[in-house]
This record gives C-alpha cells, sequence and structure tokens, in this order.
C-alpha cells in the first residue's frame, strides 16, 4: 500500500495515498455515492476540529466526527441505511463490519483534507506574529538603507521635466529607426541623441523614459534606472554619487536588499562605496534587462564627464545575462563625440525639422493655456486672428528651441499688459533672433528693477534653461 507522510508541528500522520484501507477503492466513492442526503444545515466556522487519533478499528460510527463538519448534529449524523437502531437479530456482526469501514473512509478523507488545507490551519499565532515582524523589519531595512544611500531625488527631476512635455509631441524619436533598433535588440547597445540649447533635449529623454515604462511596466525581470544631471546641484559633483542614485532606484524595485550591499551601511562605511561600477553591475545580474537614461551629460564639468563616459561606455560590455541599454542627450561636445565615434555609437540628431511640428504644436497650447492664465501669467489678447499669427510666428522663427519659445511667450505677455491688441503685434514683429539675443533682452529688461527681483527673474531663467 502507498503511503504519504505529513508532518504538521509535533504531528505527524500516515494515510494511504489514493485508496481506501479495507476495500482498495478511491477514497472519495462514499461521497459519489452518498445514502441518504443530509438534513441538517452545516454552520460555517473559521476552523475545523479533527477527531483522528478518535478514530479506532472497533469504535462504532456514530461516535466519528466528519473532518469537515462545524455542527456536532452534523458529525454524528449517519446514513439511513446504516442506523444501527431497529437491528435484525444475527446481523450485528456485519453491521459493525460496515460501521469500521465507514469510519475508516472518515478517517482517509481527513487526512485527504489535512492536506488540502495546507500549512496555514496549522499555523500557530506565534508563529504568524513571528513571519509580520520578519516582514516589518525587512521594510524598515530597506527603507533605511534607501534613505541612506543616496539623497538625490532624479524621480522628482523626471515628474518636472515630463510634466513640461505637451501630448503631442516627442513621438518622432519614439519611431526613428537607430531607436527602435537600440529598443528591440537583445544585446546591450549605447544610443546617443544630441542637439543644440533650448531644442528639448531633457523632455525628450523624460519621454523615453515613460515610454521604457509603458513597454516593461510588466516585466519582472527589466528595471529603469536614470539621471537628470543639474549644474547646479553639487551632490552630482562625483560619479559615485550618480552611480548611488541610480542604484537606489533598482533596489526600490527589489524586494530585499542584497547582502553585500546592506553590509556597507551595518560597517559604518560611507555611502559613496555603493556607488561603484562593480557593484552596480552585481546588482543587476538577476536581471534579464536594465535601461539607464543619463540626460545633459554636456553639463557635467570636464574631468566628471570622462569618468561618466568610462562608466556608462563599460556597462554595456560587461559580458554576462543582463542586457543593458543606455540612453544619453547632451549637446555635441568634442569629448562626447570622440569618446562615442571611437565606439561606433548610434547617434540621432535633434534637428529643427524634426521637431517643426512639436514646436507648432507647444506654441499652440501653450498660447491657449496663457490665456485663461493657466501658468500664473495671462496674455491678454482678444482678436483670434492675431493668436493665429503669434503661433505662426513662434514656430517660423524657433529654429527648434523649445525654449525660446518660452521666453518669447513670457515676453510676449508682458506686452500684453496694457491690453492693447496693437501693443502685442509690435511685440510680435521685433522678436530677437536666437537664445543669445533673447538673453541680452532679458537682461535690458530686468536692469532697472530692484536687486530682488532681478534675482527672482534670473533664477526663473535659469529654471526655464534647465528644463528645455
Amino acid at each position: 500500500m502507498t503511503s504519504a507522510k505529513i508532518r504538521r508541528n509535533t504531528l505527524t500522520v500516515s494515510r494511504p495515498a489514493n485508496e481506501c484501507p479495507l476495500c482498495r477503492e478511491p477514497l472519495t466513492h462514499l461521497l459519489l455515492e452518498p445514502q441518504e442526503p443530509p438534513t441538517t444545515t452545516r454552520k460555517k466556522s473559521s476552523r475545523v476540529s479533527f477527531a483522528m487519533d478518535k478514530i479506532g478499528d472497533d469504535e462504532d460510527v456514530t461516535s466519528v466526527t466528519h473532518p469537515w463538519a462545524a455542527d456536532d448534529s452534523l458529525a454524528t449524523q449517519q446514513p439511513a441505511s446504516l442506523s444501527m437502531s431497529n437491528r435484525e437479530p444475527g446481523k450485528d456482526n456485519n453491521n459493525k463490519q460496515v460501521a469500521q469501514h465507514v469510519a475508516q473512509h472518515l478517517k482517509s478523507l481527513a487526512f485527504v483534507s489535512l492536506e488540502w488545507w495546507g500549512d496555514e490551519c496549522f499555523s500557530t499565532d506565534s508563529e504568524a506574529s513571528s513571519r509580520r515582524s520578519s516582514n516589518a523589519s525587512e521594510t524598515n531595512e530597506k527603507a533605511a538603507f534607501l534613505s541612506w544611500v543616496s539623497s538625490i531625488d532624479f524621480e522628482k527631476a523626471h515628474q518636472d521635466i515630463y510634466a513640461k512635455k505637451h501630448e503631442q509631441t516627442c513621438h518622432w524619436l519614439i519611431t526613428e529607426p537607430e531607436y527602435q533598433q537600440w529598443f528591440s535588440s537583445p544585446v546591450s547597445s549605447l544610443l546617443w541623441c544630441y542637439g543644440k540649447p533650448g531644442i528639448g533635449k531633457s523632455v525628450l529623454a523624460s519621454n523615453v523614459v515613460e515610454d521604457i515604462k509603458a513597454q516593461n511596466g510588466l516585466q519582472e525581470d527589466a528595471a529603469i534606472c536614470f539621471a537628470y544631471y543639474n549644474y547646479r546641484d553639487t551632490r552630482l559633483g562625483e560619479i559615485s554619487q550618480i552611480v548611488a542614485a541610480l542604484m537606489k532606484q533598482l533596489c526600490r524595485k527589489k524586494e530585499r536588499i542584497p547582502h553585500n550591499l546592506l553590509q556597507v551601511k551595518h560597517d559604518a562605511l560611507p555611502p559613496s562605496l555603493i556607488g561603484t561600477r562593480e557593484r552596480f553591475v552585481s546588482l543587476i545580474e538577476d536581471l534579464s534587462r536594465v535601461y539607464v537614461v543619463f540626460d545633459a551629460l554636456d553639463e557635467c564639468p570636464e574631468q566628471e564627464r570622462k569618468d561618466i563616459l568610462s562608466f556608462i561606455t563599460s556597462i554595456v560590455t560587461v559580458p554576462g545575462p543582463c542586457s543593458v541599454k543606455v540612453f544619453v542627450t547632451s549637446r555635441k561636445r568634442m569629448d562626447i563625440a570622440k569618446a562615442f565615434e571611437d565606439r561606433s555609437i548610434p547617434t540621432i540628431p535633434i534637428r529643427a525639422d524634426n521637431v517643426a511640428a512639436d514646436i507648432e504644436a507647444f506654441a499652440r497650447s501653450q498660447v491657449e493655456k496663457l490665456r485663461t492664465g493657466e501658468h500664473g501669467k495671462t496674455l491678454y489678447v482678444t482678436s483670434d486672428d492675431l493668436r493665429h499669427k503669434i503661433v505662426q510666428a513662434l514656430a517660423a522663427k524657433a529654429d527648434g528651441m523649445f525654449l525660446w519659445v518660452n521666453l518669447q511667450l513670457d515676453s510676449l505677455c508682458q506686452a500684453s499688459k496694457a491690453q492693447k491688441d496693437q501693443v502685442v503685434e509690435d511685440a510680435l514683429e521685433t522678436l530677437p533672433q536666437g537664445l543669445p539675443d533673447t538673453y541680452v533682452r532679458i537682461l535690458e529688461r530686468i536692469e532697472d528693477q530692484s536687486p530682488y527681483m532681478r534675482c527672482q527673474h534670473l533664477r526663473l531663467l535659469r529654471s526655464s534653461a534647465f528644463h528645455y
């Protein structure tokens, strides 16, 4: 007879695997051929008490407890055909054998129920409490590590930049053959997207992040991390700080922080020791694919830029099961171009004609929002023809620069405070060419203001430049 042994805490029991211990028939045949349906309604119970140790070979069926019953009246109920009352003389032995047979069946079914219900029915309150305590401890340890390893919040920078994206823009990059090849290729690779200031590189980078998230959101073995470089953030002065911030994002996806990383914190060592190429590669070993998006590489100081170039070009050459995909945006600096050209890195230049449709859609959207004062500024224009003329003039003269459009709209809002369309139209006719002339005009406009207001205008100007 085949047996299976089950252990639940201190209880060790043996049971027939698939057959009745007496008749060798399937364990469920009594259920399939009931003598008479029960007439008592079962009461629901959260626990079931087993009486297997009380079921003996000589015990009457009337004393057997059904393992699935929570109602004593039903537990001791017996099929009508097996009733021991009104027995005919001479048949006591037969009835007793039948009762013993039924008792054995109930005992066997109890073992089946024991296996079906599993560990949950036998977990003690102390065990459940211990598991909850362990989970809470791991959660707290993870939160403490993430707070310790880096204070840089690239996620916040991403949200701020992506919020500036117009819904009808940036799609051209996603459809570029070089981008499609980079995204879908199973091997590690790097893609460089470059363009002049104000052409929308940061917004493009944020859109790439969202596109990757959308296409890989359901894959447990894929991850993404990103960095938006800002020269004003002194914490980004070392490559180790940037790599640690990237690893922080990857650790958020993991259920547990790897032991070798926790050990650095437990040993009271500085977080900068986390941000190394070797630890980054070790962290992604259990993943099939990792995307790294790095925006504004050109804003890094030259020496640090050299370290970052070394990092991003090396992680795409590391052998292993994880495919590393790196996307970089910057202006076309000589050292960056040489580093990528020497390795035959695919590139996508951002040209004015690439973003012409985006510029027009952006200008039209901004004009409509400014009419309602949505950005805290208002463009006072009453003529629909003038609004259309503003959009067309901005699109024609922008030369692909979203930042230029944004700065001109600020100037037009200032002119429109006179609430005369002619004043706005005159300002539209004298728009400066390019960003340098625009900056000169802005500085001239704020020169006569108070030091505080000049400082505020310059701060807003720097912020606008960073987001484009």
